[in-house]
């Protein structure tokens, strides 16, 4: 019997603590931001495209390995889900 008092009242309090965490205002771009550039590759500020404009762009080229891989990530419909889910 105390082991079911004990696991409710860990699940409550975990709850309770989860339920107290916050997101970031930028939903964490800015660490991953930082982590990129740590990486050495410079990140662009404010540059929101669309996933039609980059597959414009990418097109509008000759198809490299590079870009097919971009391309085929950004059609990808379980990608689409999880980017959406994320807001």
């Amino acid at each position: 019997m105390k082991f079911v008092t004990y696991s409710i009242t860990a699940t409550v309090v975990f709850v309770v603590l989860v339920g107290c965490t916050s997101v970031p205002k930028d939903l964490g771009r800015s660490d991953v931001d930082v982590l990129i550039n740590e990486r050495g590759v410079p990140v662009e500020k404010d540059t929101v495209t669309s996933r039609d404009e980059i597959v414009r762009s990418l097109t509008a080229e000759p198809l490299t390995a590079d870009s097919a891989i971009r391309i085929a990530l950004i059609n990808n419909p379980s990608l689409k889900a999880t980017y959406a889910e994320l807001g």
